[in-house]
């Protein structure tokens, strides 16, 4: 059985290899796998760029987390790795939802 006390999700997101990613206020993602409810947890201490993930999408294998101050990060499911987007890059680290087009542009 999952528990997970008094934490608060925010996000949802489905992905094509069929886990659910949870985002949460404060406490980064989890990654869950519904056939045997095992999960893994994603902070900003390997990879994620804030731990107030708002927004969670995706496309093919790359899993996008809109953040409350601190960017945007990109999870890889192919290769386990996160790429990270902030200042300069963008305008604003408070990025409240990303979304990818037919052809895999995000913005």
């Amino acid at each position: 059985m999952l528990r997970f006390g008094k934490t608060n999700f925010i996000s949802l997101y489905h992905d094509r290899n069929g886990k659910i990613w949870a985002g949460t206020y404060g406490e980064g993602v989890y990654r869950i796998d519904p056939a045997d409810l095992s999960y893994s947890k994603f902070t900003d201490q390997n990879g994620l760029t804030d731990n107030n993930v708002i927004s969670i999408s995706g496309f093919n294998s790359l899993v996008w987390f809109s953040t409350l101050g601190g960017g945007v990060s990109c999870f890889d499911t192919e290769n386990s790795k996160f790429l990270s987007f902030s200042a300069p890059e963008l305008g604003d680290l408070y990025v409240y939802e990303s979304q990818s087009d037919k052809t895999g542009k995000t913005g």
